[in-house]
This record gives structure tokens, C-alpha cells and sequence, in this order.
């Protein structure tokens, strides 16, 4: 498979969710070794992301990042501040095939694999939908940006309920200043 191949299956991905259970089985071994730092949130979390991974790189952290977006999946993932080793992304696809997720689990389980086999100590992850946090082995930190309407006719209640299904008992978590607690 090549990386256009790739792009293109992740892209034909039907929205929808998937089960934390479907999630941790496209997991592979080497993603259990990568500590996450989940972002979720209404608005920001592209910007939040990038600069939680730019401050880790920065402090000499071998760090991945993941965005959600339009862009080709091999654009919105990279280690280390470049974009991930192409070939990790067709090995992620070509393992997904057989069993394939909706388009948001397919491509943070991609993610998650490439970091897993890139050696990321830790890996900042920008989660559309905080559900799919429950699936990733280890998250120390998360970050929740602003609550608010999304324009997809969404309660704002059901918003902040999904943003902090990003929070975990232990985990450090900060929050965007204006939110109620």
C-alpha cells in the first residue's frame, strides 16, 4: 500500500463511533508503551495540541502529535515536530483493513501505532470525540479547551460531557479559564 492508498482509505472512513473495547483492539503493543496527553474540547484543541507538542519538543521530549481535520492523515501526524515515517501510516492502514473502524478510531489507532513504533515517550492527542480517551492506555495530563455551542446542534451540556471524557481519577488536567467547574 502506498501513502496515497492510505490517505484514501482513512478518508472513505464512515463517521460513527466506535467501542472502547473495538478501539483498544486495533491498539498495538508498542502503543502501550506511550504515555497520551488527550485534548478535548469545542474550540482550540489544534491550537493547544501544537503547543503542548512544540513546548515537549522544545524540552528535548521525543513526542508525537496527532490533529483531527481535513488534511491527509500523514500531514496530521508527526514526531518530533516532522511528519511521520509514511510507511508506519500504510502498516497502520493495511492492519486496520481487515477489521475496520470509523474514520476518528481508525485514525487515532493509526497514530497511536506510529508512535508506538517511532519510540515516543509521550504523544499529544487532539480527541473530537473525548469517548475515544477511554481506549488509550495511559494519559498523565489531558487539557479541555472552551465549551461552547459547535453549530452542530449539540447541547452545550453534551459538549462538556464529552470534553471531559478526557478526565482521568489521578491525571492531571487543565482546563480552559473561563469554563464553570
Amino acid at each position: 500500500m502506498t501513502i496515497e492508498q492510505a490517505n484514501q482509505y482513512f478518508a472513505a472512513l464512515p463517521d460513527g463511533f466506535a467501542s472502547t473495547d473495538q478501539l483498544r483492539a486495533a491498539l498495538p503493543a508498542s502503543a502501550q508503551k506511550v504515555q497520551f496527553v488527550g485534548v478535548a474540547g469545542t474550540a482550540g484543541k489544534t491550537t493547544v495540541a501544537a503547543l503542548l507538542a512544540a513546548t515537549l519538543r522544545a524540552a528535548g521530549i521525543h513526542a508525537g502529535l496527532y490533529h483531527a481535520g481535513c488534511e491527509p492523515l500523514s500531514v496530521r501526524v508527526r514526531v518530533d515536530g516532522a511528519p511521520v515515517d509514511e510507511g508506519l501510516l500504510c502498516l497502520a492502514a493495511e492492519a486496520q483493513a481487515a477489521a475496520p473502524l470509523p474514520q476518528d478510531a481508525a485514525e487515532l489507532a493509526a497514530a497511536a501505532y506510529a508512535f508506538g513504533e517511532a519510540g515516543c515517550a509521550l504523544a499529544v492527542v487532539e480527541l473530537p470525540d473525548a469517548g475515544l480517551a477511554s481506549a488509550l492506555p495511559q494519559m498523565p495530563v489531558c487539557a479541555v479547551t472552551s465549551v461552547g455551542p459547535d453549530g452542530v446542534s449539540r447541547s452545550v451540556e453534551r459538549l462538556a460531557a464529552l470534553a471531559a471524557g478526557v478526565m482521568r481519577k489521578g491525571s492531571i488536567c487543565v482546563t480552559a479559564p473561563e469554563q464553570p467547574k
